[in-house]
């Protein structure tokens, strides 16, 4: 039986701003693809969107893109989504035809938001998917599909004589990123956003530096509590900061931290290293958060919950360290800084910067599971977990309930 897949991948704006989230839907069975039967599909659609998990657990406060063709309308599940959280994203093998632009234009008068995927500027598309232009807000143009050339070519007077917002598809690289805003796209989509971008300074930047230093001392055997504590004291925003995060509702704390010396003794050295990585993750110069961010804050929160299973929980007490690997694998894409030296600085055990690095050992075969399954290779993710005596259909689940915990951390 085939293992199906529920994920999601951000839609961001110009500024790497989170604008919405596309829903996917695939199966491994051998191989990476689409599901196939349309009724499974908007059974999954239905059941996990508006059943299982909430809205909130899928989107948090963002619009969902979900994927939908002509048997979904025509069986009148569109009413069922709220119109004011959902944009249908119409796939481009659906069937055009005078029943399904009667659904659309029905939902469309209703307040339905509607996108049309997979765009390729050629003839035939244009031909099948005319009479649906009027009710779309969004096209979304796949790079894979249509070459840099002819999308510079075509793209912008189309938008303009649609009037609709274009969103670029399958963006894989930094200069791709680049070419697409050039062009006037208004969102993008793919796996960029978690490439590193070309890094020209060697140092770390000054606001992070005590941060590090004080990871580089937790992790140092040879610092004792006290000093770890005055160190602390030496930098009151950062242990007020430090402080109001771990007390957040999203930690589910038993009771409130209520200095350094306690959140020490209460979490431990391994974990407070953790959760001062998020911190130094979190505080960009410029204020905003790193599109990167929530990726590794759902990494670090699989590698845990995957560590805590590993063996029937044989290895539980070294989850922190799995959190941390998680943390780390975007270190450099999020501070701008390369893994190595964030690492060196931060005086990381041999075994971290191992599956950081090169990933390798049980930590670093898990860390490319998960980015298996971020790249929809679910196939080769299932080949780790099978490895790893972990079964494939728990890291699905593990990977939603850490989407659902990574928004509430930085919702807090």
């Amino acid at each position: 039986m085939a293992q199906h897949y529920l994920a999601r991948q951000p839609i961001l704006d110009e500024t790497n701003t989170i604008h919405a989230y596309e829903i996917l839907f695939r199966q491994s069975q051998g191989m990476n693809r689409m599901i196939t039967d349309h009724d499974a599909v908007n059974e999954l659609l239905i059941r996990n969107t508006l059943g299982t998990y909430t809205r909130e657990d899928l989107l948090g406060t963002h619009l969902g893109f979900i994927n939908v063709d002509h048997t979904f309308f025509l069986r009148n599940y569109g009413t069922l989504f709220p119109k004011k959280n959902f944009i249908f994203e119409i796939l481009g093998s659906t069937q055009v035809t005078p029943e399904l632009i009667a659904c659309i234009a029905s939902l469309h008068s209703e307040g339905h938001v509607f996108a049309l995927s997979e765009f390729v500027f050629e003839e035939w598309y244009i031909k099948n998917f005319s009479p649906l232009f009027r009710y779309v807000s969004y096209i979304k143009v796949d790079l894979r599909k249509n070459s840099m050339q002819r999308i510079k070519l075509l793209a912008a007077n189309f938008q303009k004589k649609l009037g609709c917002k274009m969103v670029a598809e399958k963006v894989e690289s930094i200069q791709e990123f680049a070419a697409c805003k050039q062009i006037g796209f208004h969102y993008f989509q793919g796996y960029f956003f978690a490439q590193p971008q070309l890094l020209s300074k060697e140092t770390v930047d000054p606001s992070l530096t005590k941060v590090l230093n004080i990871i580089a001392m937790l992790n140092s055997d040879d610092t004792d509590t006290g000093a770890i504590v005055k160190i602390f004291e030496q930098s009151p925003e950062l242990s007020l900061s430090l402080v109001n995060f771990m007390n957040s509702g999203a930690f589910g704390l038993r009771q409130a931290i209520r200095s350094i010396q306690h959140a020490l003794t209460l979490l431990g050295r391994k974990k407070l290293v953790s959760w001062l990585t998020v911190i130094a993750c979190s505080a960009t110069p410029n204020g905003k958060r790193h599109p990167a961010l929530i990726t590794a804050l759902v990494r670090a929160k699989i590698m845990e919950s995957l560590m805590e299973m590993y063996e029937d929980g044989k290895y539980r007490n070294t989850a922190d360290s799995a959190f941390f690997v998680g943390m780390l694998s975007l270190v450099d894409v999020i501070l701008n800084v390369p893994k190595a030296q964030v690492l060196e600085n931060i005086k990381a055990h041999e075994k971290i910067c191992q599956a950081v690095l090169q990933g390798e050992g049980t930590l670093g075969l898990m860390l490319q599971a998960i980015i298996f399954y971020e790249k929809e290779d679910f196939a080769a993710a299932d080949g780790i977990m099978e490895n790893l005596l972990i079964p494939a259909k728990a890291l699905n689940e593990i990977v939603l309930k850490s989407y659902i915990w990574a928004d509430a951390i930085l919702a807090s």
